[in-house]
């Protein structure tokens, strides 16, 4: 494709210099025949048109909607970001995972070893014993009273030993799984050395502290993890634009590494505090349809745009604007006849592009450059420029 209009350029240029030498020399401007003054006219045979693939539309009303475009940064809800500790110091036998790996809540992610575990395990079986005691011993009395030859006191008081042994059964399990150690899976032969670390929430690894064979204290992580779905934007609106923020409206992001991913958000909440120093207000936008493959990280800056209403605008084709020392152009058919076209490069003030159309709006002098009636270039643009600028050039 690119060879294509490659060629098309170079024979439109032919074509173009052709013509151009045919006026030279009514275009003289000096003894030399030199013209210095560029001009913005381009002439096009509709034959030009048609190899380049040149089309003409008129502007038509669209409604479109307006935004307030702000900076901002990435944030995390709380819940969102989770630090992976172990409940027991001790060496790093194994690390199960990778940073930006996916993992589920429960997933196994990490093994520790640690011999205080083998005297944990201990208790809990001397606490189990005590418990299968208890229990034998209270079915006992409870079978003497009701033969009538029971004590009251000797059955409390097995009553009490049976619901103190459970308790300690209990809480003895919690910190067992909690160390990543099944009760039901241990016994006098088979006392588990390596705990398992699992993960606390659904997410990515963000971050892994530990190597395999270091000490890993019992508060300090060994790995982070982050729950994409968490992550927001916090907009920062000033002051005096506050008045166009409305809460449930909707919103885009867009990263200032990767300005070309753009993620749908909303409006969920506005600060109302004001910053003294700024005089800004920061804006919650919750974000959704995150692409799969974009890394998303709490303090990432942003750009967000923030829509305010609609309203019916003046629009054209995006691809029918080209660009000049930071001003918009568009190339407008001043008159035609049956085999060639005059365009004018014409000056106009852009506003909200979307969708693949971008709005007109009034000159700073108030006129519009551009009507529903007026026809322009909206595809082929690009050689049209091209042209015109060699014509400049080549008007020496």
């Amino acid at each position: 494709m690119s060879a294509l209009r490659a060629l098309s350029a170079v024979a439109l240029a032919a074509v173009l210099f052709t013509s151009c030498n045919c006026r030279s020399a009514s275009a003289e401007s000096d003894e030399h025949g030199h013209n210095h003054e560029a001009t913005d006219e381009v002439h096009i045979t509709r034959a030009q048109t048609d190899i380049v693939g040149i089309k003409f539309d008129t502007p038509a009303y669209t409604e479109v909607t307006t935004t307030l475009k702000c900076t901002g940064r990435l944030d995390v809800n709380p819940a969102a970001d989770a630090a992976v500790t172990p409940l027991m110091p001790g060496v790093v036998k194994r690390i199960l995972v990778k940073p930006g790996q996916q993992v589920t809540a429960g997933q196994p992610v990490a093994e520790i070893e640690n011999t205080e575990a083998i005297a944990l395990q201990q208790q809990y079986l001397q606490a189990a014993e005590r418990l299968s005691l208890a229990q034998k011993e209270l079915a006992r009395q409870q079978t003497l009273a009701e033969q009538g030859a029971g004590i009251a006191k000797n059955l409390q008081a097995a009553t009490t030993e049976c619901s103190i042994a459970s308790t300690e059964v209990y809480g003895l399990g919690v910190r067992l799984r909690m160390a990543g150690i099944d009760p039901a899976s241990i016994s006098p032969a088979s006392l588990v050395r390596v705990m398992t670390v699992s993960a606390p929430i659904t997410g990515t690894i963000s971050d892994i502290a530990v190597t395999t064979g270091s000490y890993a204290e019992g508060t300090t992580p060994v790995m982070s993890i982050l729950d994409a779905s968490g992550i927001y934007c916090t907009a920062t609106v000033f002051e005096k634009d506050l008045p166009l923020v409305t809460t449930g409206e909707t919103a885009t992001v867009t990263l200032l590494n990767n300005p070309s991913v753009v993620i749908s958000g909303k409006v969920v909440s506005v600060n109302p505090a004001i910053d003294p120093a700024t005089k800004a207000v920061e804006v919650r936008v919750d974000l959704s349809d995150i692409p799969a493959d974009v890394r998303l990280l709490p303090g990432m800056g942003v750009t967000a745009r923030l829509n305010t209403g609609h309203r019916t605008e003046l629009t054209l084709p995006s691809d029918a604007f080209t660009t000049e020392g930071g001003k918009s152009y568009v190339f407008v058919i001043e008159h035609e006849d049956d085999d060639e076209l005059h365009l004018v490069k014409t000056a106009v003030t852009t506003g909200v592009s979307a969708d693949g159309i971008t709005a007109i709006l009034p000159s700073p002098d108030g006129s519009m450059p551009v009507t529903s009636d007026t026809r322009v270039a909206v595809e082929g643009t690009f050689y049209i420029a091209s042209m015109a600028a060699d014509h400049g050039e080549h008007n020496h």
